[in-house]
């Protein structure tokens, strides 16, 4: 019996050292395994991590959503401010208060320390209706774990192969696409071109789009006190550490303003509920809440290349005028 054991246990731990040693030789032929909620997260991580590595911290770090993700151009800023000579775009889908509240002190704080940070809102940042909220999304990810499992979790994926790759292992054309897939192409990004927007999605005001943005994105419309909470303490521990914040209202679309309940009346309540947020926390607030012209949204809320351009041209000039 013994003998059968000792049997077992060698075979388990051969079939585990050659699939370990497998995956680490063809592993990336089926794609990286996803360690955070979204790839965009995790490119910008692996970003981060070759900033930090070279030695490069950032002036200012503008963070939020998807929408600050496309909306603010940060060689438009550079450009424009003397005192700004780095500056990163750390915006993520879903980022709301709640997600970016980890996000930025937990993740994007301590690698590009950054001493301003423009944070760049919207009422769907603080919807408690949404009915799956992304911070769920965020801590069910390997990264984003709490507890001691997530811990454990996430050290098994920096030493076992099998570990990190155990998703895809069961999709059942795993097999195939490891040994038949095309090897990856290795593509070095210069630092000065890490965390800015090239390409922007392509989106579009059609019926499913208002749908979601009726049924998700505003769905049961109020402001969630967990939202509001990590907005206001996510402030006072960046204060805190002597980091300015600007916050910025982000622009929108027209349908996007009759989207909510009671529309523009609703639309504008929140917006005086936010000034007066902002107002208690003694930091400046831009309102850019309808500055674009409808033609340049991409979507309800994700605005176009020239948007962009246009939006992070009108802050550039904002942030001078307070001595930026």
């Amino acid at each position: 019996m013994r003998v059968r054991v000792l049997s077992t246990l060698v075979i388990s731990l051969a079939l585990l050292l050659a699939a370990e040693a497998t995956l680490h030789l063809f592993g990336g032929r089926v794609g990286e395994p996803q360690f955070w909620y979204a790839p965009d997260a995790q490119r910008l991580v692996d970003d981060m991590d070759r900033l930090e590595a070279a030695g490069i911290v950032s002036d200012v770090v503008f963070t939020g959503s998807s929408m600050v993700q496309f909306g603010f151009r940060s060689s438009i800023v550079e450009a424009r401010l003397g005192s700004i000579e780095a500056g990163h775009n750390a915006g993520i889908p879903k980022g709301y208060t709640t997600v970016t509240r980890r996000w930025l002190l937990e993740e994007v704080m301590p690698r590009l320390q950054p001493d301003r940070v423009v944070w760049g809102l919207s009422s769907l940042d603080f919807n408690g209706g949404r009915p799956t909220p992304a911070i769920v999304r965020y801590e069910e990810a390997r990264a984003g774990a709490r507890g001691f499992f997530g811990w454990a979790d996430r050290g098994l994926w920096t030493v076992s192969m099998v570990s990190r790759y155990r998703d895809l292992l069961r999709e059942p054309t795993f097999l195939s696409d490891l040994f038949d897939g095309p090897a990856p192409d290795e593509v070095e990004v210069a630092l000065d071109d890490l965390m800015e927007p090239i390409d922007w999605p392509a989106l579009g005001q059609t019926p499913h789009a208002f749908l979601a943005l009726t049924t998700s994105l505003l769905a049961d419309f109020h402001v969630g006190e967990r939202h509001a909470i990590d907005f206001r303490e996510t402030i006072e521990t960046l204060r805190a550490q002597g980091v300015e914040v600007v916050v910025v209202l982000l622009p929108v679309s027209a349908p996007y303003v009759d989207a909510h309940p009671d529309g523009a009346a609703g639309f504008e309540s929140f917006n005086e509920w936010l000034r007066a947020e902002v107002e208690s926390l003694g930091v400046p607030l831009f309102d850019y809440g309808r500055a674009i012209p409808e033609a340049q949204f991409l979507d309800y809320n994700h605005v176009s290349p020239a948007g962009a351009n246009l939006l992070t041209e009108m802050l550039a000039s904002d942030l001078e005028a307070i001595g930026w």
